[in-house]
Order: structure tokens, then sequence, then C-alpha cells
């Protein structure tokens, strides 16, 4: 099982960087990357998962299964932000039969399904998961909750600003003095955004910044700004 669990660090490197929307991240096809593992079940990936965090796993949780169960061998592995109808048709297309998502799955937080039966697109999406035995795992709650949260990791990685982060917890960065424009610009190029939302002066020097990814909630974002 070594050589395996060697390849899932390497995979646990590729989620810190999940920040595509609607496309797989990270890929891992069990059969070549991780020869020695036959065998390889869901649940061997989650314990791994479990294995490499810095917190404990919690009882409440969205971080589960939400097609498939532990049991199934898996043939290789898909990461990915969100698993759109896209993404899990990439993923059978390229023989991956599990995919960790960071958010959901079914259109709400916890991924209930009872409003949903019935409806076409839902109906499509679980009836496509069923036929091509695939496996859908969580991994949101924990992400954030391990230190450094990767989630955060990922974003200063993929913007190269680590030198200026004042502290592996904190998303506030120190940088060189640039006009808002001029950040704006490179934010716009780093994640090949067709649209960038800016309020403020353009022409602004911006040395501070404090970064409130995803949805953090008011009294985070006003904290960051105290």
């Amino acid at each position: 099982m070594l050589g395996w669990r060697r390849s899932f660090l390497c995979l646990m490197v590729v989620l810190t960087s999940t920040l595509g929307w609607s496309q797989i991240s990270g890929v891992r096809p069990v059969s070549e990357e991780l020869g020695s593992a036959k065998g390889v079940r869901a649940d061997d990936v989650l314990n791994e998962i479990k294995n490499q965090l810095t917190c404990s796993w919690a009882d409440e949780t969205v971080d589960t299964y939400k097609s498939g169960d532990g049991s199934t061998t898996v043939k290789g592995i898909a990461t990915t932000f969100l698993a759109t109808q896209a993404v899990l048709e990439q993923a059978a297309d390229l023989g991956l039969n599990m995919v960790i998502t960071h958010e959901p799955t079914f259109y709400n937080h916890r991924d209930e399904t009872a409003f949903f039966v019935g409806d076409p697109i839902y109906e499509a999406k679980r009836s496509f998961l069923e036929k091509h035995d695939m496996v859908v795992l969580r991994f949101h709650d924990h992400w954030h909750r391990t230190r450094p949260d990767g989630i955060h990791l990922g974003m200063v990685r993929r913007l190269g600003w680590k030198d200026y982060q004042t502290h592996p917890d904190e998303m506030v960065f120190v940088m060189p003095p640039q006009r808002l424009h001029d950040l704006t610009a490179a934010l716009q190029k780093n994640f090949d955004a067709n649209n960038m939302r800016v309020v403020g002066d353009p022409d602004a020097l911006v040395s501070m910044v404090g970064m409130a990814v995803g949805a953090p909630g008011s009294k985070a974002q006003i904290r960051m700004l105290r």
C-alpha cells in the first residue's frame, strides 16, 4: 500500500489547487499511478484523506458520499470544485469512477434530494451516476477546517502570493504598491476570467489585500476590514 499512499499525497496537492468551476482539476488513474493498489476502495481513499488532515473528522458534516458507497473499487479519481454534469461526463470518458468535489452535487448545501425527485435534470444526473457506478465524495467542511485551510492554500499557490502573506492562517497580503486596475488585470489573466467586478477608483494604489473567498459570512468579512 506504500505506493498508493505516495501517489495519494500527490492527489492531496492537486486538491489544494481545486479552483476550476466546471472542469476536472486533478486526475489520478489508479491503474497507472497506484499500480500496487489493486482493490483500493472508496473508503480507503476517504480514510487516507482523514489521515492527512490536522483536524478530527466530525460526525455532523456534509462531507459524505453523494453517490455510490465506500465499498466501490476505485479505478481512478478526479477532483473538482463543482461536480457538474459536464465534469461527471468528462470523468467517465477518462475511465475515472470516483469524483471528489468541494461543492454540492445536487443543488443545495446538504445535497437533500427529496425536493428534486421527478425533476428531469436531477433524474438524468442520478441516472448517469448509477449507470457508470460512480462514487461522488464531497470534501468541504474538513478541507476548510484543516490547517492551513486547503482552499486558502490552493488560492495562495495559484496567485503566487505566498511571499506576501502575513501569516499562514490569515488571508492578508502585503505587496508592492500597484494600481487597483493593474491588480485586477493580473487577477483576470491568472484565472482566465471573462469579467471582473470592481468597486473603487481604478487608479487607487493598493498595497494590502484581504481575501475572503467563498461565503465566510458578514462577520468574517467585516473582521478582515477592521
